[in-house]
């Protein structure tokens, strides 16, 4: 990653940088699937960003988890809240109506953190305390990824450029000083363990970044055939290639389904895959058809079946709890941890009075005290 020019108090103003969006912690089902977003549409969010707003500064961080813009200045007014919101709106293509301030659908209820808070929140993101499995060590690759892509369209600078730097840096620390992530905590390794208690071939809907993850991961520990399938067939190819899996056509699904022991859905859509009428379906032209279905998508893309063993991200937790213990005594040691770096980094060129602020349908925006819900203790 490009070396990070040296931190000076002009360009960590308090309006420096923002960070809004929605994560599986801040929105209920319906907003969360109604931003997910895939490879291709982060593509396009960040050619919306560059197209309509080339003076500000933006990373698009899109996992399973979250769907986030950092958004950052070196101009002398730098971002504010109405600003960020603006850029939200109409770079996620979010149809929205009302006056006097525009609102998002009524299921997507972004959140807002600006200076010291917004900080403080890619800390917390890139040591897995925000993540649905906690310690997550998946989630430092996504946020090179979404770096490094920033970096490639040109919507990175050096605002951008120091947080994610000392983000990257704290992540790691975290992980190599506490018990964070004790037992290889990632969404790979526990669909993985999972996946191992079943024998038989695999399916694995989806090859983006969770899908492929999971997918070299499964390559390694199951001597199950694989195969993967995805929206766009192409991306589906590469990452069989990959890892010696083979592929099928999404048309394909219900036949692919029904010859499968093991199936993940890590996809990004705006509505279920894996209907509860689909899976009553199948059942119904194969009675014996009993497979493990692990869904890793947040919010949850499998709904509920009577009869089916589901797992979702709170499943593959309580499966792991084991070394749950020992990642949840760590929480203060890296809570400490990033203290450290906000106080020694940031304080001084921060200090104000930080917000979050609640974009809800209908109202105008509020700005309310910055409060941190509690996360569930979780692998």
């Amino acid at each position: 990653m490009t070396s990070s020019l040296p931190i000076t108090p002009q360009r960590f103003r308090p309006e420096s940088i923002v960070v809004i969006g929605v994560s599986a912690t801040t929105a209920d089902g319906a907003g969360g699937r109604e931003l997910a977003l895939g490879p291709d549409d982060v593509v396009r969010v960040s050619d919306r960003i560059a197209s309509t707003v080339p003076h500000l500064e933006s990373v698009v961080v899109a996992t399973c988890d979250r769907t986030e813009l950092v958004l950052g200045s070196e101009h002398p007014h730098g971002v504010n809240v109405a600003q960020a919101l603006d850029v939200w709106h109409g770079a996620l293509g979010i149809e929205f109506t009302g006056a006097p301030s525009p609102c998002l659908a009524a299921a997507a209820h972004p959140f807002v953190l600006d200076g010291r808070s917004a900080v403080e929140h890619l800390l917390r993101v890139a040591c897995g305390l925000e993540s649905s499995l906690l310690g997550d060590a998946d989630i430092l690759g996504q946020l090179r990824r979404a770096w490094h892509a920033a970096e490639a369209t040109g919507t990175a600078g050096p605002v951008t450029r120091a947080v994610f730097r000392d983000a990257f840096a704290l992540g790691r620390r975290a992980r190599a000083q506490t018990d964070i992530s004790a037992g290889g905590a990632g969404v790979g390794s526990a669909v993985a363990s999972l996946a191992s208690m079943r024998s038989g071939p695999v399916l694995i809907i989806g090859a983006g970044p969770a899908g492929t993850t999971i997918a070299r991961r499964l390559a390694k520990e199951t001597q199950g055939e694989i195969t993967i399938t995805n929206r766009t067939i192409a991306h589906a190819e590469t990452l069989a290639s990959e890892i010696g899996a083979r592929t099928v056509d999404m048309a394909a699904l219900d036949t692919a389904l029904l010859r499968s022991q093991v199936v993940v859905s890590a996809v990004s859509s705006p509505t279920p895959i894996l209907t509860s009428g689909r899976l009553s379906g199948l059942r119904h032209l194969q009675p014996d058809w009993t497979p493990m279905i692990i869904d890793v998508g947040a919010p949850a893309n499998v709904e509920p079946t009577d009869a089916f063993d589901i797992v979702g991200l709170d499943g593959l937790a309580r499966r792991h709890a084991a070394v749950s213990d020992r990642r949840c005594a760590a929480i203060p040691l890296v809570e400490q941890l990033i203290a450290d770096v906000l106080g020694r980094r940031y304080d001084l060129r921060l200090a104000h009075p930080s917000t979050t602020v609640a974009h809800h349908h209908a109202d105008p925006v509020s700005a309310v005290s910055a409060q941190r819900s509690s996360l569930p203790c979780v692998f």
